[in-house]
């Protein structure tokens, strides 16, 4: 490929984003959708450790190794209500304020929202301060 040719990609691409930065920062927005928490130990079925920041996303087509949003996505809390609070932009756990979790898990929230979260907390006393609430976040 000649120089002038990469520097003509290059441009065009610089063009683009520049135009259109939309599809530079494209993500997916989640409304309203079911959080619940929870505390088991172990590993997620990623086979990832659980830790504060991992959460939990139903599976699909009867595999639990099929999660809606793909392992190791990066969620990012917009506005989440429960027995916490309302509308805030993180969870709190007993470690501090989280805003930013990862997908390490599936569950079958049965009756939950498409894209519930269920976000793991660490501890028992902290799961039942949080309870059920509703998330709004992106990815």
């Amino acid at each position: 490929m000649s120089k002038r040719f990469s520097k003509l990609i290059l441009a065009s691409m610089i063009t683009a984003l520049v135009a259109f930065p939309s599809i530079a920062l494209a993500r997916t927005n989640r409304t309203n959708q079911d959080a619940t928490a929870y505390c088991d130990a172990g590993q997620g079925s990623s086979e990832e450790t659980l830790e504060i920041g991992s959460c939990a996303v139903h599976f699909q087509n009867g595999n639990h190794l099929d999660p809606v949003i793909p392992y190791g996505t990066f969620i990012y809390i917009d506005n989440v209500s429960s027995g916490q609070g309302e509308n805030m932009d993180f969870i709190l756990t007993t470690g501090g304020e989280v805003k930013v979790w990862r997908v390490d898990d599936t569950g079958n929230g049965y009756g939950l929202s498409t894209y519930w979260l269920d976000f793991w907390l660490g501890n028992e006393e902290d799961c039942v301060t949080f309870g059920p609430g509703k998330v709004t976040y992106h990815y």
